[in-house]
């Protein structure tokens, strides 16, 4: 995933599943939660999928999602390395 792409919703939620993340719906139309068992509650990020599955979530929520990937990525890989 290319983070100056659009990206499909239910592909861009899928690929957070398959890395462990949890993602609920919001409060709001298309918004989804995202948090990790490895990661405080308090470092939940969100991104929006609008009222259509087919929906893209906008670049900024990928290069948003990527850079916390990033900066998490120690605790991740621990969290990956124990499962």
């Amino acid at each position: 995933m290319a983070s100056g792409a659009n990206t499909a919703c239910r592909d861009f939620t899928s690929l957070l599943l398959d890395f462990g993340f949890e993602v609920r719906d919001g409060s709001k139309g298309g918004h989804k939660i995202v948090t990790h068992p490895a990661l405080p509650l308090s470092e939940a990020k969100n991104y929006n999928c609008g009222h259509n599955p087919g929906t893209m979530v906008k670049k900024p929520y990928v290069r948003e999602m990527l850079k916390f990937v990033q900066h998490q990525e120690d605790a991740l890989r621990e969290w990956i390395d124990h499962v």
